[in-house]
């Protein structure tokens, strides 16, 4: 995250990629949560995969494309995630 110059930024950056506003209800403030984790350093899995279920559940909910999502399918993606998420 530091490559950004800011939590809002982040944010915005991370709901434009999965093209959310506050029209969908829930996603700008999960992309939120999921920042705060992020910069604290407390991203555990729970919180990845709670985020990605988030992103499933607005897409589906919306019907919103692109299609691609980060799906955790198992452990493994949510350890891969999580790892992602904390690499500074």
């Amino acid at each position: 995250m530091s490559h950004l110059s800011s939590s809002d930024h982040a944010v915005e950056s991370i709901c434009a990629l999965f093209e959310f506003d506050y029209e969908y209800e829930g996603a700008v403030e999960a992309c939120e949560l999921f920042v705060e984790h992020a910069e604290r350093g407390t991203a555990t899995p729970e919180v990845v995969r709670a985020f990605a279920d988030e992103l499933v559940r607005v897409h589906a909910e919306y019907e919103l494309s692109p299609p691609w999502i980060p799906i955790a399918r198992s452990e493994t993606d949510i350890a891969a995630m999580t790892a992602l998420v904390r690499r500074r």
